[in-house]
């Protein structure tokens, strides 16, 4: 009965507020009473208010007392009170941040290996350790320039697909960099130390030719890096025929035109005016005339360079 009466009674204080007529009011609604929450409707049909306790007061809060100060080691305390209620709330404060001194390094890096080096807090006394690499260092994950330089290498000896030359040191790099580190018998745990990427640096002899190219065919020769030992091998013997751009076209091209055959204009486009001109070489040495720059015809072409 105490309910509907207090129900009534805010319902009308609620009305009057808004200068309505009781019943009039828009239901439900919420009313605040002394620090209290209450939830008020109206039955339209039988005329009666309805009302349904929320929650308490809003908390008006004092300062905060701090009882117990923060390290960095140790979260500190503190609590307010509410200025209604004298309810107390209490609450961890986060711990400080270490004061590290500089860096001590225990283990020096090499240009194959990771040092290490420790820091001390001059507060509490804790020590931390961590890994560093030497400079040039890359990795998994690693991004940039440098990135790109080292795929690139790893692209033009054979151990990386030119789709992953992006800058991004993932998956397929870090499995390049183990596979040329297995072939030159370094330890092959993907990281591309200063070491690594020295011997991508190969200082190659001159090329030893293991099978003679044919007319048709190219023939197979190969290279030795005198500081690592990595053999390179590859065909030689260029076939070029029309609808091929380049620059072995352009050097076919100017060839042709130091001998005196009219190839047009060596802008790397191998054209009709390359093909004659390659046909009517091949007629002169007695080749097939079918006008395609077969290995025979390059090496005959290019012989007196060789």
């Amino acid at each position: 009965m105490r309910r509907r009466i207090l129900a009534l009674l805010l319902a009308i204080v609620m009305c009057a507020a808004l200068s309505l007529p009781a019943g009039a009011a828009l239901f439900p609604t919420i009313v605040e009473k002394d620090g209290a929450y209450y939830l008020v409707d109206y039955d339209y049909e039988t005329g009666e208010y309805e009302i349904t306790y929320l929650y308490g007061h809003i908390h008006k809060f004092g300062n905060w007392v701090v009882t117990r100060m923060p390290t960095c080691t140790m979260t500190g305390q503190q609590y307010h009170t509410c200025l209604i209620c004298r309810k107390t709330y209490w609450e961890d404060i986060p711990r400080l941040p270490h004061s590290w001194g500089g860096w001590t390094v225990t283990v020096e890096t090499t240009d194959h290996s990771a040092g290490q080096r420790v820091h001390t807090c001059r507060v509490c006394g804790t020590s931390e350790t961590e890994t560093f690499y030497p400079q040039g260092t890359l990795k998994l994950y690693d991004f940039g320039e440098a990135v790109t330089e080292l795929q690139k290498k790893l692209h033009e000896q054979g151990f990386l697909s030119s789709a992953y030359v992006d800058g991004q040191f993932g998956t397929h790099t870090k499995e390049a960099v183990e596979n040329f580190q297995s072939t030159i018998h370094l330890t092959a745990d993907g990281i591309a130390w200063p070491q690594t990427i020295d011997l991508l640096r190969h200082t190659f002899g001159e090329w030893t030719v293991t099978m003679e190219p044919t007319y048709y065919e190219p023939g197979i020769r190969s290279r030795t890096c005198s500081r690592c030992g990595f053999t390179e091998t590859q065909a030689y013997g260029t076939t070029l025929r029309q609808g091929m751009y380049g620059d072995e076209v352009k050097q076919l091209q100017m060839r042709l035109l130091e001998l005196g055959y009219a190839a047009g204009t060596p802008d790397g486009s191998y054209g009709d005016s390359t093909r004659r001109a390659v046909r009517s070489y091949q007629t002169d040495q007695g080749f097939q005339p079918d006008g395609v720059c077969w290995p025979g015809v390059w090496n005959a072409l290019f012989k007196d360079e060789h």
